[in-house]
């Protein structure tokens, strides 16, 4: 049986026809990097226009599993708490996101972290102005021993 050698472009055409198969027939990746604090915190509050006010590293240990997001919009007067996930993206796990807000109380989206399994990130969105807040994420490994990931600043801050 004789081979023939594939001319250059036919090469690239195939290589190229390859790659687009495998990225469509794996879009999670792809699709979990669309997701920033920012369009998280629009999709919830359903505006934008936020700005980062501080970020903290989700973990268990030495692995970071994600990452939590404290964000303000200044002319509504809200925060916007979004824990964007890193690991299990596009995988439903339980994904939580709280907001604390000084002398008002505490929010979370879900209320109870195995409330709901979410697949890239959980948000919470509150009036805070004038107001200290807190922030926290957790995000816990629901396919073995339901290992949990946790991170935020654990003091008051962002007053105003």
């Amino acid at each position: 049986m004789r081979t023939r050698k594939l001319q250059p472009a036919k090469t690239l055409i195939l290589s190229t026809a390859l790659v687009s198969a495998a990225v469509l027939a794996n879009p999670g990746p792809a699709q979990a990097a669309a997701y920033t604090a920012e369009t998280a915190c629009a999709e919830t509050a359903g505006y934008g226009s936020w700005k980062n006010l501080d970020s903290r590293p989700v973990k268990i240990g030495s692995s970071t599993w994600g990452r939590v997001y404290l964000m303000w919009n200044g002319s509504r007067g809200t925060n916007c708490v979004a824990t964007i996930k890193t690991t299990f993206d596009g995988v439903p796990s339980f994904t939580q996101a709280t907001l604390k807000i000084q002398g008002v109380g505490s929010y979370s989206d879900p209320r109870l972290l195995t409330d709901r399994k979410y697949k890239y990130y959980a948000a919470v969105v509150k009036a805070a102005a004038g107001k200290c807040v807190d922030f926290a994420g957790k995000i816990a490994d629901t396919r073995l021993d339901y290992s949990l990931a946790s991170g935020g600043r654990g003091q008051w801050g962002n007053c105003g």
